[in-house]
């Protein structure tokens, strides 16, 4: 009986007119259909053979599959588990000084963690079925930091050394005041003494901690008893949009992890809401993090680094973006949590932002450590005399403004902002006047960035408001008008410290108003780049990522791009902050020289010795309104008006 016409034997599992390999195999030729068979319709009512085996899956129920995948999780699950049980026993035992477990033992220990947490779900210990565990870390256990050792270390950031030949001993109880000028290295040393920088290797250099009154040289386990608390730690929450509740965030300093892998215990939870209720945000622990302001953000970060109650405590610039009421309070908490065996690193460049009972002080210069003291000031911290002659100076310095008055550069009706669902700003209304200049002052979270962002064209109003830019047509693209305007802000500054642009191309960038390059320069604006950055002081720079540069020379780069080109309009927020006191000095020189030739300036400020001396009028906003200003004998910016006969802003009518 011959086979119908499409139906042939197997050979090896395949049908035959099936092609194994090459054009003609031979089983093709042997196995084809035979001549004189009709050809036609006919199918055979059942194969003679199958077409081989098509593996368990295909014979089998969906449901096995669902089960069999389902299974293969659970497995992923409970070795991921396993994983971190075995973790957090190594390091109870490396905490009570115990001697660590071989391979075989950490794998055994690995397995028994997992029975027994899957126990716990099932309720075989009494814990109800399905909910987790909280794992508590006692602190009691932990071992206490008593000292860490600095022997001729040093740091190299590609061809420069950050730090050469530093030796610093941080003892219990003693606080240091730690003062440099931008790029000597002060966060490099901070992150050296936590462990999160290594030295390099020189054969000389020693780094030692003792915990429990043993030296080790590996920072791992003294990790636990540091907090660092800088800028660079908000900026990894604004950079990758991790959006936790603040409760959550300050629970992840117990484990000094950036988000909450545990549920904490019911006493963590308890020393959440002692940290927050000590920065004074105890009603907004179940608010978003990015939902709050700059200054708020940096006060939930400090309960973070106070609720482990930390042996050493490392401060960066702790005080940037602060009101004055923030700031005292942060001093207070800082002050309260002065226990015995508290130690404290603090760097700053302002001297009212010193905190009390500095026992030591120290200053970097040229990558070393060149004036260490005890009870003394150190040298590179602005002296409040420095800072008041350098402000009498700017002062008297004379500005005009340049052309004939023209029409209101900004125009304001009624205009609402909401960020997630909030309303944070409005409803406003403002008029940017011709040769105006404004000073927005504020407490943290008033709605002082989101104006800025408004007025730079981030944030759009809501239905009902209406915003008029001159020269701007209804329908216009943004970017025309971003193009006319400087912008310097910390989420700029917080955009581009995770690009790995140049400088001189984030200098570049200001003229097609882009982060990065949208596209490369030309010849002119090659030479131009050239110029600003040999005005700046950032020749040696212009080829160094914005990674490898300090706060305060990004800070610096981000003013060069702003003035880049002529601008109409200059958007300053917080503009001052890390910048020592020679950079300052520059900064108001150039913002002086743009302002003669006509720009016009916003600027965010807390202090108000950063205030320039040509600001003309005073915006108070509080939760998001506008409020009249309290006139106060000898204060230096009343609300609203025009400056009176001795450089004062007058009092406008509320």
């Amino acid at each position: 009986m011959l086979p119908a016409r499409g139906v042939g034997l197997a050979v090896h599992g395949r049908p035959s007119h099936e092609r194994l390999d090459g054009r003609d195999h031979p089983a093709r030729r042997l196995h084809a259909p035979l001549p004189g068979v009709p050809r036609g319709p006919l199918r055979a009512a059942r194969p003679l053979a199958r077409a081989g085996p098509r593996g368990p899956d295909a014979r089998r129920p969906r449901r096995d599959r669902a089960r069999r995948a389902a299974s293969a999780r659970a497995r992923r699950s409970a070795r991921r588990r396993a994983f971190r049980a075995a973790a957090r026993d190594a390091r109870r035992r490396a905490r009570r000084g115990l001697r660590r477990r071989s391979g075989c033992h950490a794998r055994l220990c690995a397995v028994l963690a997992a029975r027994a947490r899957r126990q716990a779900r099932r309720g075989g210990t009494g814990a109800p079925r399905g909910r987790r565990v909280p794992l508590a870390r006692p602190l009691s256990a932990t071992p206490r930091l008593g000292c860490i050792r600095l022997e001729r270390v040093g740091v190299r950031l590609g061809r420069t050394w950050a730090l050469r030949d530093v030796s610093l001993e941080l003892r219990r109880g003693e606080r240091w005041l730690l003062a440099g000028h931008n790029g000597a290295g002060k966060t490099v040393l901070l992150k050296l003494l936590r462990g999160d920088v290594w030295p390099t290797p020189t054969g000389v250099e020693r780094r030692e901690y003792e915990l429990d009154g043993e030296w080790h040289d590996e920072p791992l386990e003294a990790r636990a008893r540091i907090a660092y608390l800088g800028p660079e730690r908000q900026d990894r929450y604004e950079r990758y949009g991790i959006d936790a509740r603040v409760d959550d965030i300050v629970a992840t300093g117990y484990t000094d992890d950036t988000l909450l892998l545990d549920q904490p215990a019911p006493a963590q939870r308890r020393g959440v809401r002692r940290a927050l209720e000590r920065v004074g945000l105890a009603g907004l622990a179940r608010r978003r993090f990015l939902s709050l302001s700059h200054g708020q953000r940096r006060r939930v970060l400090l309960a973070r680094a106070l609720v482990g109650e930390p042996d050493v405590l490392l401060l960066d610039e702790v005080l940037n973006g602060l009101d004055a009421a923030s700031r005292r309070s942060f001093l207070r908490a800082l002050d309260a949590a002065s226990w015995p065996c508290l130690a404290w690193v603090y760097a700053t460049h302002r001297p009212e932002d010193r905190p009390r009972r500095i026992t030591h002080s120290a200053t970097l210069a040229q990558g070393g450590i060149v004036v260490r003291a005890v009870d003394a000031a150190p040298v590179g911290v602005d002296s409040p005399s420095i800072a008041a002659a350098e402000r009498s100076r700017r002062r008297t310095t004379p500005l005009r403004s340049a052309g004939p008055p023209r029409e209101a550069l900004i125009r304001i009706d009624r205009a609402v902002v909401y960020r997630d669902e909030r309303r944070v700003l409005g409803p406003l209304d403002w008029t940017l006047a011709a040769t105006e200049h404004w000073h927005v002052a504020g407490p943290n979270g008033a709605g002082k960035s989101t104006l800025v962002g408004l007025l730079y064209g981030h944030f759009s109003p809501a239905v009902g408001g209406r915003l008029q830019r001159r020269g701007l047509p209804r329908g216009a693209p943004i970017d025309e008008w971003q193009r006319r305007v400087g912008l310097v802000s910390p989420e700029l500054q917080c955009t581009y410290a995770a690009t790995a642009c140049t400088v001189a191309e984030i200098v570049a960038s200001g003229f097609q108003s882009s982060i990065g390059l949208a596209a490369p320069p030309t010849r002119a604006e090659t030479r131009r780049v050239r110029a600003v950055l040999a005005n700046w002081g950032l020749e040696e720079l212009g080829e160094r990522r914005a990674r490898q540069l300090s706060y305060g020379q990004l800070r610096r780069a981000l003013f060069a791009r702003a003035l880049v080109l002529e601008r109409e309009l200059l958007l300053l927020d917080e503009p001052w902050d890390g910048l020592d006191a020679a950079n300052r000095a520059l900064v108001d020189e150039r913002l002086a020289e743009a302002v003669r030739r006509g720009a016009q300036v916003v600027v965010v400020a807390h202090h108000e010795s950063d205030v320039p001396p040509y600001v003309t009028r005073r915006l108070d906003l509080v939760q998001g309104q506008v409020v009249p200003s309290v006139v106060r004998a000898g204060a230096r910016a009343p609300t609203g008006g025009p400056r009176g006969p001795r450089g004062r802003l007058k009092a406008a009518s509320p």
